[in-house]
């Protein structure tokens, strides 16, 4: 599973994706929001829904381009699945689940890390 931040602009970012990582956050982000539908909110339903859509149209480019707070909502998504796995015998799956997880968390700690540098370029001009 690679991810690697590509590009950045404003508050989207670019990322180069393998299939399998695109899979692993579909599935999570799918399961995440019908969790939410069913517990009564629906537009938080709605929103990993097409989170998984962006995803699912990476997985066919191996680029995905999201919004940077979307990443924050997938990490979670990812976490949330790995933490429903425990209780089954999807060990491996489990494992993907976190393993992306602490991949999206890590791009947010890098997106953050490049746009302070950034933010400290403009301010001492």
């Amino acid at each position: 599973m690679i991810l690697e931040i590509q590009q950045t602009r404003g508050h989207h970012v670019v990322l180069d994706v393998d299939e399998e990582f695109c899979e692993t956050v579909v599935s999570a982000c799918e399961l995440r929001g019908e969790w939410f539908e069913t517990h009564g909110d629906k537009e938080i339903g709605n929103r990993f829904d097409a989170i998984a859509t962006i995803w699912m149209v990476g997985r066919w480019h191996g680029r995905v381009h999201t919004r940077v707070a979307w990443l924050a909502l997938t990490a979670d998504a990812c976490e949330w699945y790995a933490e429903s796995l425990q209780r089954t015998r999807e060990i491996e799956l489990g494992w993907r689940a976190k393993d992306a997880c602490r991949q999206l968390k890590s791009v947010l700690r890098e997106y953050r890390r490049m746009n302070g540098r950034n933010y400290e370029l403009r301010t001492r001009m």
